[in-house]
């Protein structure tokens, strides 16, 4: 197969699929090979060479056109999972705390119960836009190097020092 039997929009569609696949070339093979081309497909190969070198600019501007859309995908599909991944936790912690209370205890089980409740306030905080962390702040050059350090203050300065006053 060569690039002319494809048309643009064709190329597009490959390109578009690999974006959307992480640039994964071998899983954007197999899925234009199953749902849309056929025999048609690019193969990882010529998939590479499309988007580094002939159509990278093709590649460059789906990018940018659908960096809004798939980043949106992404925060809906990565809530998705930590809802399953909460409920499961549930599961699991009801479970462990009812086999801490028929007598069943082990040292690692509540090791486990301590890691999943860190995490869960922690997280909790976090969601809420509560403070996560407490900062033990002992002088006000803490303070200053600390801003500095975030980025929220710059030391360099314009300001001389001053030794003796003139009139005038």
């Amino acid at each position: 197969m060569t690039d002319q039997t494809l048309s643009d929009s064709d190329i597009e569609y490959c390109l578009l699929a690999l974006y959307r696949r992480g640039g994964s070339y071998n899983e954007t093979a197999q899925y234009l090979k199953t749902t849309y081309l056929g025999t048609s497909a690019p193969d990882a190969a010529r998939l590479k060479r499309w988007r580094t070198g002939l159509h990278r600019d093709v590649y460059l501007r789906i990018a940018v056109q659908n960096a809004e859309d798939l980043e949106k995908e992404m925060l809906i599909r990565l809530r998705e999972v930590a809802t399953s991944a909460g409920l499961l936790q549930l599961e699991a912690l009801e479970h462990l705390i009812a086999r801490v209370k028929s007598g069943d205890v082990t040292p690692t089980m509540i090791k486990e119960l301590s890691v999943i409740s860190g995490v869960s306030i922690d997280k909790m905080l976090v969601l809420s836009g509560r403070p996560d962390k407490i900062v033990s702040v002992q002088n006000p050059d803490d303070i200053i190097k600390r801003l500095v350090e975030a980025g929220y203050a710059d030391l360099e300065s314009t300001a001389e020092e001053v030794t003796e006053l003139t009139e005038g």
